[in-house]
């Protein structure tokens, strides 16, 4: 499992576990949100079936390859750390 962040706020389940699928299968993606209002705390957790896809995501998010777009066309670089 892996955390990450500094993704668009409005960014989709669906979208993340797309760029995040291109290390290795993903098994869930889970974003958090918050309890009072429901909005998306901008972070969450990716577990991978492997441990090997996990560190290729890693290493990806950390060289600034794993990038969401937001509404107005801004790319954001997710983040990750174990």
């Amino acid at each position: 499992v892996i955390l990450i962040h500094k993704y668009p706020w409005e960014a989709t389940q669906q979208e993340l576990e797309e760029a995040m699928g291109r290390y290795g299968r993903v098994q869930a993606v889970r974003l958090v949100e918050a309890q009072d209002t429901g909005r998306p705390r901008c972070f969450g957790f990716v577990t991978y079936a492997a441990r090997d896809a996990a560190e290729a995501a890693l290493a990806g998010l950390a060289e600034g390859q794993v990038l969401i777009m937001d509404r107005r066309g801004v790319e954001w670089a997710v983040q990750g750390d174990w």
